[in-house]
């Protein structure tokens, strides 16, 4: 299988595409002991690629699910200074990507991954992977909020229409959701729309993986069920947007 060279470095030393073709520009690539072009595509089962005289060797491919805590940030590095999910991962792990993000508050699932295309394809808004969320507020539910909930709630200053299905009210201020749509903050956005407020987020479960007995903190590699679970919507290309034609 023919991968472009500069995805291929860009995989096994961990930089950026765009890093790696100035690399190439500067002659520091070779294939196969020839220096390296801008746009060359390789076989990585045959061809071998050096950079600066090192051999480069495809990093593991590694799945996880990791249940994060309340406190931190979904990013690599936060100009505050605050903490973030990169500080309770293992050194082995600091080169995996999130699928998409809980914001500081949140917490519970995140997919993780070092496979670009996986993290890509399950992050992208065009699919609707269902998230599952127990959301803790600051008064009793009622009936008219649940079923506003589902008819959407705008949101502003997007003026989209966030939707909702409420799985089940646990207790008289706590319900769990599922959503298919991942827009910033929804739940805690459409609850404060509605005259409440979030006081504990949690996704339990994302596109059928679920936590599991993971503690905050704690991190478990997807079995192999749950991976080929996910693997054909990692696989499967965005939908168009281009509007059909009318016959």
């Amino acid at each position: 299988m023919s991968v472009r060279l500069n995805k291929f470095i860009a995989d096994c030393s961990g930089i950026s595409r765009r890093k790696a073709d100035t690399l190439i520009e500067e002659q520091a690539v070779r294939v196969n002991g020839k220096p390296a072009t801008l746009g060359q595509t390789i076989n990585p089962d045959e061809d071998k690629v050096t950079l600066r005289g090192q051999l480069l060797v495809p990093e593991r491919k590694r799945y996880i699910v990791f249940h994060k805590p309340k406190n931190c940030i979904t990013t690599r590095h936060d100009p505050e200074g605050r903490k973030t999910i990169y500080d309770w991962l293992p050194e082995a792990l600091k080169t995996l990507d999130p699928v998409g993000r809980l914001d500081r508050d949140s917490t519970g699932l995140l997919l993780m991954s070092n496979d670009g295309t996986f993290v890509q394809r399950l992050s992208h808004p065009r699919y609707a992977h269902n998230k599952v969320y127990r959301v803790k507020l600051n008064q009793n539910v009622t009936e008219s909020i649940l079923h506003q909930l589902e008819a959407g709630i705008v949101l502003e200053p997007e003026g989209k229409l966030a939707v909702a299905h409420v799985q089940e009210v646990v207790d008289l201020k706590t319900v769990i959701l599922v959503l298919k749509t991942g827009m910033n903050r929804q739940i805690r956005r459409s609850f404060e729309a509605l005259g409440y407020s979030v006081l504990g987020l949690k996704r339990t479960a994302f596109a059928g993986i679920t936590l599991g007995k993971l503690k905050p903190g704690e991190y478990r590699e997807l079995k192999p069920g749950e991976l080929k679970q996910l693997m054909p919507t990692a696989s499967r290309k965005p939908l168009s947007r281009k509007p059909k034609k009318r016959s």
